[in-house]
């Protein structure tokens, strides 16, 4: 019995440290056809943001854009307009050995409409979204100042909300964290008595 409210117990610490490192994120899918660029959609919610590691470089730029017009968040992205066939049967024999070299038309074709999606970490003081071509040319302006919690303050007052609110987001996560270890330990240092108590009665 009481291993069992222990299990439910970690369970339940899981769930809280799982949540914990979710954040809101913008939630945007990007269509483009011939050139032309519009929102499928665009939504905030809970989830994981990463890092993108390697980005194109001569490609389109996102842009997140505060109200006082500073660059939040930036990052570049391109749109897949190649789509690359399946080898077919009939170029290879029977032993899987290929007879057949194709030419380039026959392998991949270009496309002229497609979709782009991206998770883009929130901001309380977004304005717009904006995308550029390589070119540096305004593309596309997305207006998210409906998800704004932006008002306006003293810049003192700001800069104290923005450094107590994330250290009280760490330190409850390192809590967590340290509560489980500890869990952990337990129950390996006392998991033959409870054995003993329920086998040996």
């Amino acid at each position: 019995m009481k291993i069992s409210i222990i299990l439910i117990l970690f369970l339940l610490i899981i769930v809280n440290i799982v949540n914990a490192a979710q954040q809101d994120v913008f939630i945007l899918i990007l269509k483009y056809d011939k050139g032309e660029l519009s929102t499928l959609f665009l939504n905030v919610a809970k989830g994981y943001f990463h890092e993108q590691v390697s980005q194109p470089e001569n490609a389109y730029r996102l842009e997140v854009v505060s109200f006082d017009n500073k660059i939040l968040y930036a990052q570049k992205f391109d749109f897949q307009l190649e789509v690359i066939f399946a080898p077919l049967p009939e170029w290879f024999d029977e032993k899987g050995n290929q007879i057949y070299i194709p030419n380039e038309s026959e392998t991949k074709v270009t496309i002229n409409s497609t979709t782009q999606d991206f998770v883009i970490p929130y901001f309380d003081d977004a304005k717009k979204i904006n995308i550029y071509e390589n070119s540096n040319e305004l593309k596309l302006s997305i207006d998210v100042s409906q998800f704004s919690k932006y008002e306006i303050k003293p810049i003192s007052i700001d800069n104290k909300a923005t450094q107590n609110k994330k250290p009280t987001q760490s330190i409850a996560f390192a809590f967590g964290i340290i509560f489980v270890i500890l869990l952990f330990a337990y129950l390996i240092v006392h998991r033959h008595r409870f054995y003993e108590k329920r086998f040996l009665r």
